[in-house]
This record gives structure tokens, sequence and C-alpha cells, in this order.
């Protein structure tokens, strides 16, 4: 990697953990199930959360014990930082199961795990693209994705999806780095990341699947290697159970307390339902491509990965073909209170290789959808990122009022004395300098300069012009 396309990567790594950091969203079921169980494993060393089960209704009645019903990778991750911030309230003599020791421990362990995680996956976004359209391009289009589209809101707080989509922007990251060379630590690493997304959300296995019969077109080693990866996460599933239910195989679901939809045969799936399939992509109440019209891109884009990489083209289409066709068949398809479609997060990091080649071809529309997406899902964010389930049109009868009550989520702007709107001019501010970082570093040089040594691409970068005007970007391998 060239010293200008590692600069321009810590810059954005620092802008989205900056970001994801700044601001919190309010405490809900889904973050909070999460919460009690690592208060309980922390303060009752067992993974039942009798103490604390009265807070949520995501939880599971196994005999006389209450559990989380959720998949436990999002929860392993958070655990080291959560531990740290209670051993930094031990010191202060903070009681962690205080409010205030309850509220900076759920802060530090969202930043700390999925905040933390999430801004790794916009650094693999950008080097992916930064190899095939250019720095500036890729600068742009990650901006525009990981702070206009799910990654953003779903970075806030102690959900399984930021986990989700984080672990498969890595994981294309490096199967594509691997395509024209074989790279054994890679191959495993495609497969841990794939085992941690499904520890961290079940249905995300209808996305690992796709990447496992990849991997296994490439040669049985590779398929072994990604096997190999993806055990170590896959086995917390099964132990996690096994705690739970006495049987590794038992789904907590089963015993879920305020979902009885979840009891049917096959955890509630039924057939899909174009409507809701159109709910799920278009319409304001959960449209993916209604609050990220940078998304879009994908449609310039297959075009393009159909030519240079049947492998990653496939996986664009299938994996939210099939994500979509089984969301829209699950009875909480809306996924409650939440921005988006929430319950499609494993489908997001696909989309977003084929939106960020379409970024590529049409720069100046993929300009105005980014910053709309940007502008949508950032104002939502800083709002609130979990609009009650029973408003349908959340952008108008929900967000609007907010923004003009001045309301605001939780954030670190009240330490510098801002209040209300005032205290989003922060992330703001380091947007917008990291946008002007980037255009500043990727500017053409002048005919009269002799460029530097370290301003210069990588040695195997072919000279093909990119969207960033003077980037050259290396060839894609042989499909």
């Amino acid at each position: 990697m060239g010293a200008r396309r590692r600069r321009i990567g810590w810059v954005l790594f620092a802008t989205l953990l900056f970001s994801y950091g700044y601001v919190h969203q309010r405490s809900g079921w889904n973050q909070t199930v999460r919460l009690d169980l690592l208060h309980a494993l922390f303060k009752k060393g067992t993974v039942a959360i009798d103490d604390y089960h009265t807070n949520t209704g995501d939880k599971a009645k196994v005999g006389d014990h209450y559990y989380s019903e959720k998949a436990p990778g999002g929860t392993i991750v958070a655990l080291p930082a959560f531990a740290l911030a209670a051993m930094a309230l031990g010191v202060v003599n903070v009681d962690i199961d205080s409010p205030l020791g309850w509220k900076v421990t759920e802060w530090v362990a969202t930043a700390g795990s999925v905040g933390l995680i999430t801004a790794v996956g916009g650094l693999a976004f950008f080097s992916f693209l930064a190899r095939r359209t250019g720095e500036r391009g890729a600068a742009l289009a990650t901006l525009g994705v990981f702070l206009g589209a799910m990654p953003f809101p779903y970075a806030t707080a102690l959900w399984g999806h930021g986990l989700v989509m984080a672990a498969f922007f890595i994981a294309l990251w490096a199967l594509d780095r691997t395509l024209g060379e074989e790279e054994p630590v890679l191959d495993a690493l495609i497969g841990f990341c794939c085992g941690l997304a499904v520890a961290g959300e079940y249905p995300a296995a209808l996305a690992a699947a796709p990447v496992f019969v990849v991997m296994l077109t490439m040669g049985p080693r590779r398929a072994l290697r990604f096997i190999a990866g993806a055990l170590p996460p896959l086995l917390v599933i099964p132990i996690y159970h096994w705690l739970v239910t006495g049987s590794p195989f038992a789904l907590p679901y089963s015993g879920a307390v305020g979902f009885p939809g979840m009891r049917a045969r096959f955890v509630g799936f039924g057939a899909p339902d174009p409507a809701v399939a159109f709910q799920l992509l278009l319409g304001e109440y959960r449209g993916l491509f209604f609050w990220s019209p940078i998304l879009i891109l994908c449609l310039p884009g297959f075009p393009t990965l159909w030519r240079r990489s049947r492998r990653l083209f496939w996986l664009a289409v299938t994996v939210p073909v099939a994500m979509v066709v089984a969301m829209s068949a699950y009875p909480y398809w809306n996924g409650g209170w939440t921005l988006g479609p929430r319950l499609l997060a494993p489908a997001v990091p696909f989309l977003a290789v084929a939106a960020g080649v379409g970024f590529a071809r049409l720069p100046r529309v993929a300009v105005c959808a980014g910053a709309t997406s940007v502008l949508l899902v950032s104002l939502a964010t800083f709002a609130d990122a979990m609009p009650p389930q029973g408003v349908l049109r959340p952008l108008r009868d929900f967000y609007w009022p907010r923004v003009l009550a001045g309301n605001v989520a939780m954030n670190l702007g009240p330490l510098a004395g801002l209040r209300g709107w005032w205290s989003v001019v922060p992330v703001v501010v380091v947007i917008c300098a990291a946008v002007t970082a980037v255009l500043l570093c990727c500017r053409p040089p002048r005919p009269d300069a002799t460029p530097h040594e370290s301003d210069t691409p990588d040695d195997d970068a072919a000279g093909t012009s990119g969207v960033g005007g003077g980037d050259r970007v290396e060839p894609w391998p042989v499909p």
C-alpha cells in the first residue's frame, strides 16, 4: 500500500471512529439484553440475566431462569471494552449497576466493540475500492456508505448488525486480495469473519454460505482454511446454547417471551411476501434504498463486476436476493424500533461493493447520492435511530418534528457546552475536514512538479485512470 493510500485510510478510520463514538443511542430491548448479559457475566459469573431481565423483552425463559435470546457473538466482542470500563469505574468507586455505571459501561462497550470494528470495516472497504477505482473516489464512497447507510446507526448501539456488516466488509476485502494469488492467512481470515458474523446474528449464515461456496470453487485447500478460521467464532454458538438450554442444538429463540411467532416452525418463517420486499427496499418505513440512495449505484456497478470478477458479481447479487427473500417471509420483518431494514444488514456490504464500483462509473451522480444518504442517515442517527415501529412514515412524522423541536440523541457535545443541534457541529467539522484532506491529498500534481517517492502508487499498480483524477489503480484479476 502506497504512503498516500495509508494516509487517507487513517484519516477515514479516525473520522469514522470519532463519529461512531461521539453519539450513542438510547436504551432499547435489543441492546439492553446484551448489556444485561455483560453485567451478569461480570458481576454474577452466570449467563442467566435473572437480576436484570425486567428491563427488556428480548429474553427467553428456560426453566426458572431468564436468558438473552440473542446470538452471543456481539456480547463476546463487547466484553473486553465492557471490562475495561468496569475496572475504570471500580477505581473511582462507581458501581456498574448504578445509573451512571450502567450508562458508562454501555457507551464504552458499544464504541469499543461495534464502533471500533465498523471503523475497521470502513478501512477495509476503502482499501478494496482504492485498488480498483482510485483513492479519491474510494474515500468518498467509503464516507458515503459508512456515514450514509446502516453502518452508522448500528455502530452507535449495542446491536449485532454493526458487527455483522463490519465482518463481511473485512471478509470481502480479504477475498478480493486472494482472487489473483493464494494467501493462506487471508483464507482463514475470511472464514473467521464469516463465522463471527453468524455468531453475531444467526441470519448472517445466508450471506456466509455463498462466500464459502466461492472459496470452495477456488480449491479444497482454501475451503478447509475457511472452515478452520470459521470454527472458533462459530463454536461460541453451541457453547452458549448448551449453557442456556442444556443442548448445543436448541435455540434460545424457542423460549422467547415477547415474540410468540418465533415458536412456530422454522423460527416463524413463512412464505416470501412481495409487498414486504418492496417495503424492505423502497418504502419510507424500512426501505434500504430510500434511506441510502448511494446503494442504488449497485445497478451501474453490477456490469463492471460481471466483466472484472464473476465471483464478486455473484456474491453481490445472490446475497442481497437471498436476504430479501428470507426476511420478507419473517413475521417480524420490520425489526421493531429501528432505522431502516436492520434485518438486511448482512446484504449491505455486498451491495456496497457493487455500489462502490458504480460510484466510479458515475462520479457526479454518485456524489449527489452519497451526500443525500449522509444527510438522511446522519440526521436520523443524531435524532434517534430507534423510531417507534408504529410510525409508518418516519422521515415525515418522526424525524422532521424532532429536528424542529431540537431533540438530539445522546452525544459528547454537552461536555463542551454544546446543546441541541449545536452538539452535532463537531462531527460535521470532522467530516468536512476529512473530505478536504482527501481532496487535497488526491489532487493531481502540477505539470512541473517532481513527484515525491512517498506519493507514488504501489509498484504493482497499473496505469489506469480512476475516479480520483490522477489515481492509478491495480488491474482486476481474471474472472
